[in-house]
């Protein structure tokens, strides 16, 4: 779902790597002169219970930087934990939560199944 969604937005996928159960990282390219560049996508399925922490973002953000990638993306069918928005400056890093992802997968035609 994340990879066509990508492939919509007009990123170029270099290959997909699951990392483990619910969690898969992206490498991709976005072709556009000037504002493109390395993009690693981070795609989680998250637990109704559970949102996504700090740790999913910070370990996100240290990546894009170690790498050189231009910017770092968080995907997730759930949402983030208030203290997301507390983060230091970093890296620039997009969160997209349920909200967001579903508009997104509307906006592209793009079915859950």
């Amino acid at each position: 779902l994340c990879i066509r969604l990508l492939e919509a937005l007009g990123l170029v996928i270099n290959g997909p790597v699951r990392r483990r159960a619910g969690e898969v990282d992206i490498s991709a390219v976005n072709p556009q002169p000037i504002i493109g560049g390395d993009v690693l996508v981070h795609c989680v399925l998250a637990h109704q219970a559970r949102p996504v922490d700090t740790h999913a973002v910070q370990s996100l953000s240290d990546t894009v930087k170690a790498d050189g990638a231009s910017k770092g993306i968080l995907i997730t069918n759930g949402y983030f934990a208030e203290e997301v928005g507390k983060l230091p400056e970093g890296p620039p890093v997009e969160l997209i939560n349920a909200t967001r992802l579903r508009k997104l997968l509307d906006d592209h035609q793009i079915s859950l199944t």
